[in-house]
């Protein structure tokens, strides 16, 4: 899912590289040919909840993943590149942030998401 960028509270984790997010930045830059090193994660994130989600990308660098979602990094990945690619655009609002769940853009990161994990 995409949700419009925000700034956010302080009091948020974020992960700037870790072992894990290291891997798929590097892998996904192998696999889509684009440059992720801009990638920030912030793992055990209270937005995405706000948006009825358990993770989403946003702002084509910045994945929140929900307490016990790390998987879904791999996922969320996928939806950076369409992002980077500006080809997400608003299918809505949710608590007035433009949010985009498009059918063919979930496959899309599923897809990249899934040969990311593969890959490592």
């Amino acid at each position: 899912m995409y949700v419009e960028k925000k700034k956010l509270a302080k009091e948020q984790s974020v992960i700037q590289r870790s072992s894990l997010l290291s891997s798929v930045v590097d892998n996904a830059t192998k696999i889509t040919g684009m440059n992720f090193s801009d990638v920030s994660w912030f793992r055990n994130s209270s937005e995405p909840a706000k948006y009825n989600a358990h993770s989403y990308a946003t702002g084509g660098n910045e994945i929140h993943t929900s307490s016990g979602r790390d998987n879904d990094l791999f996922h969320e990945v996928g939806h950076l590149k369409a992002q980077k690619e500006n080809r997400v655009s608003s299918t809505g609002t949710i608590s007035g942030r433009a949010v985009n769940d498009n059918p063919a853009l979930e496959a899309e990161a599923d897809n990249i998401g899934n040969k990311i994990k593969q890959s490592i």
